[in-house]
């Protein structure tokens, strides 16, 4: 089902672009009001956008403004590139 397979070339060059980090969920969104309050991990959509395009899609619209989400699971391979490194 797959063509083209390269392997990821500077993975750790991707990774440094990237902040890992902790957040808190915000109150006040019903689309994720299960979860405000509560702490998380996460990376910065814009950052991934940077580097990895194809992983950032727009997710949802509260008032008017668009959200980014990141697919996560499209990281694993750069990772697991990079620990090979």
């Amino acid at each position: 089902l797959k063509e083209n397979f390269k392997k990821v070339e500077k993975p750790l060059d991707i990774l440094s672009k990237l902040d890992g980090g902790t957040f808190t969920w915000k109150h006040g969104y019903q689309h994720t009001e299960c979860k405000a309050g509560k702490q998380d991990y996460g990376i910065l959509a814009d950052q991934v956008e940077l580097v990895m395009p194809e992983i950032v899609t727009e997710s949802i619209e509260i008032d008017g403004e668009k959200y980014k989400t990141v697919a996560y699971e499209k990281l694993i391979p750069v990772l697991i590139e990079a620990i090979k490194q």
